[in-house]
């Protein structure tokens, strides 16, 4: 197994919440990426939300985190209510 971390600032929360939720619940677009569970998570003053994405494989996360590293997906973030800085790393679970 392997996550996803990406976190970035908010403008709008509001406009950032709706398109997560329209995101992280349409299992089609989650099949499309190998995403098989996702969580998001808020600071308490509400200026950086931080999101999971949870794949089968480590090559199926990091294909996701080049996508999400392009332009198009920081003017989509952007468009939807994110902020810059924007990060995004790859873990690999182990097994202890």
């Amino acid at each position: 197994m392997a996550i996803l971390v990406g976190s970035q600032g908010v403008t709008d929360y509001e406009a950032w919440l709706a398109m997560g939720k329209e995101s992280m619940s349409d299992p089609e677009r989650n099949g499309q990426f190998g995403i098989l569970e996702s969580h998001a998570y808020r600071t308490a003053d509400g200026n950086r939300v931080t999101v999971t994405h949870t794949f089968n494989t480590l090559d199926e996360a990091q294909k996701y985190k080049a996508m999400m590293d392009t332009p198009e997906s920081h003017a989509m973030l952007e468009q939807n209510g994110g902020a810059p800085p924007y990060a995004f790393w790859v873990a690999e679970e182990i097994t202890m």
